[in-house]
C-alpha cells in the first residue's frame, strides 16, 4: 500500500468537505433569490387581480350605459321619425 495513502485520501476528503460547504451556500443563496422572486410574483398576481376586476366592473358599467344610450336613441327616433 502507499504510505502516503491516507494523506492523499485526507486532501480528497477536505476537497469534498470544501466542495460540499460550497453548494451549501449556492444552496441558501438560490433559495433566498426564489423567495424573492416568489414574492414579486405574487405581489404581481395580486395586482393583476385588482386590475382585473375593475376591468369587469368597468365593462358591466359601459354596456349598462350602451344599453340605457340605445333605448334613449330608439325613443328619439321613434318620435322624431313617426
Amino acid at each position: 500500500m502507499d504510505p502516503n495513502f491516507s494523506e492523499k485520501l485526507g486532501v480528497i476528503g477536505q476537497k469534498a468537505e470544501a466542495a460540499h460547504s460550497r453548494l451549501d451556500k449556492l444552496e441558501g443563496v438560490i433559495r433566498e433569490d426564489l423567495a424573492t422572486l416568489n414574492a414579486a410574483v405574487a405581489s404581481l398576481l395580486a395586482e393583476m387581480h385588482k386590475t382585473q376586476g375593475r376591468n369587469g366592473a368597468l365593462l358591466f358599467v359601459i354596456g349598462g350605459v350602451g344599453t340605457i344610450l340605445g333605448a334613449i336613441l330608439s325613443i328619439v327616433a321613434t318620435i322624431v321619425f313617426k
